[in-house]
């Protein structure tokens, strides 16, 4: 990640235990509890974003990302931290996504 990033800025570090590699839109998604990641590795979007019907982008971008286990490298000192991608709750990215913000 970036060192920009709201991670960086909330006091994150730069190890392969505090991240996953993500392109720019899912990595914004992400930050914005769009998308999590459960401890079992599998990535959730949020219920209403799945509901959305808006193209193409927001079908195959996010929507599909649905369920999809991450791919993670054999040696576990390589691997990210579970606790740190699933720590849930509202702007910290992660964790098993269910009603949007003010629901």
């Amino acid at each position: 990640m970036p060192p920009t990033s709201s991670r960086m800025q909330r006091g994150g570090t730069h190890q392969v235990s505090n991240g996953l590699s993500m392109c720019k839109i899912h990595h914004a998604a992400y930050d914005s509890d769009i998308v999590g990641v459960r401890p079992d590795g599998v990535a959730e979007v949020r219920r209403d974003v799945l509901e959305e019907t808006n193209g193409p982008m927001l079908r195959h971008g996010l929507q599909e990302v649905h369920g999809v286990r991450l791919l993670l490298p054999r040696s576990p000192a390589l691997r990210p931290s579970v606790e740190r991608w699933s720590g849930g709750g509202r702007g910290s990215g992660g964790g098993v996504m269910g009603e949007p913000p003010g629901s």
